[in-house]
C-alpha cells in the first residue's frame, strides 16, 4: 500500500466524490452555481415569455333586412331582392 506524500489528497473515487460535494456546498452557500453541473452549460440568457395571443371576436355579420313582397332576407346594400327582384325602397 503506497503512501500518501504529506498534504497529497486521496485519489480514490469516494475521496473524490466527497470533496466534490463539499466544494458544491460551499458554492451553494455562497450562492454561486456549482462548479460542474453534470456537463449542463448554464445560460445567462434572459427567458421571455410571450402571453397567448386573444381570440378574436368574429366579426358581427351585416345587418339583415327582409323584403316586404316575398320577406327574403336582403342587406343595406342590395338595390333590388335577390329572391322575387322587387327593387327596395330604402328612403324611409
Amino acid at each position: 500500500m503506497g503512501g500518501r506524500i504529506k498534504g497529497q489528497e486521496s485519489q480514490e473515487p469516494r475521496a473524490v466524490k466527497r470533496r466534490a460535494a463539499t466544494a458544491a456546498k460551499k458554492a451553494a452557500a455562497k450562492g454561486a452555481p456549482p462548479a460542474d453541473p453534470g456537463g449542463l452549460k448554464v445560460s445567462t440568457e434572459s427567458i421571455v415569455v410571450d402571453p397567448p395571443a386573444k381570440k378574436k371576436a368574429p366579426a358581427a355579420p351585416a345587418q339583415q333586412y327582409h323584403c316586404a313582397n316575398c320577406l327574403g332576407s336582403v342587406t343595406k346594400s342590395d338595390s333590388h331582392c335577390p329572391t322575387c327582384e322587387v327593387r327596395l325602397g330604402w328612403e324611409g
